[in-house]
């Protein structure tokens, strides 16, 4: 879908503020695009909720980018992410293209994630925890 009003040549460029506004919308699409590790873990907690979002920028043609940050940076669904992704800011009625890029300069942390998010890790975190006492030790191996 193109946005924008076209003169006899093609697209005018968008007032900033729209610009601004379209990538508002492009966070609240995001805010539906769930980690692939939350959704195996049964967190089900998005990209946005767990800080991986980073920035998001839209040209005054159109055109998002945004920018991720992973808690892995070996990431086996890097891929999957990047389609996701691609297709939540392609959902946001006015933008014209997507792309993605990753943050390798800084690291992913907790302190990234929202109140919301680590609440609810810290809720499903004791169930998945084995306590130390059930462990049973043979000859210094694990039973």
């Amino acid at each position: 879908m193109s946005r924008g009003r076209t003169t006899g040549g093609g697209l005018m460029p968008m007032p900033e503020a729209e610009a601004a506004g379209l990538a508002d919308h492009v966070w609240s699409a995001l805010d539906h695009v769930l980690d692939p590790c939350s959704r195996f873990n049964g967190t089900r907690l998005s990209l946005v909720a767990l800080g991986m979002v980073d920035e998001i920028t839209v040209s005054e043609d159109g055109a998002a980018q945004i920018s991720l940050l992973l808690d892995d940076p070996t990431c086996l669904y890097l891929v999957e992410i990047h389609r996701e992704v691609i297709a939540a800011a392609n959902s946001v009625p006015g933008i014209t293209a997507a792309t993605v890029s990753l943050r390798s300069d800084i690291f992913w942390g907790r302190e990234r994630m929202t109140d919301v998010a680590q609440r609810q890790l810290e809720h499903r975190r004791p169930a998945r925890v084995i306590p130390v006492s059930s462990v049973h030790r043979t000859n210094g191996a694990a039973a």
